[in-house]
């Protein structure tokens, strides 16, 4: 495991801030996942499990339905 960079200040050291996330390694899907089976069977639709890795965070997302696409500046859902 890598240790995180950290500052200290005071007495106690702080966590660096992560600047920007790369989306590497990405996302990978769940074949045959046990929390999609087990949601499938609560809710009674098709569920999916993907694991989206970045370098700083890691994301287990459980879903019926995922529509993906690329934002560009200007567009109305953009965030700056």
């Amino acid at each position: 495991m890598t240790s995180l960079p950290t500052i200290h200040h005071g007495s106690a050291p702080e966590l660096l801030p992560v600047m920007c996330e790369l989306a590497y390694p990405g996302a990978t899907y769940i074949d045959d996942s046990a929390k999609a089976k087990q949601w499938s069977n609560r809710l009674g639709k098709p569920m999916h499990e993907v694991l989206i890795e970045t370098n700083g965070h890691s994301l287990d997302l459980v879903f019926h339905d995922l529509i993906v696409r690329e934002l560009h500046p200007g567009d109305k859902e953009w965030v700056e």
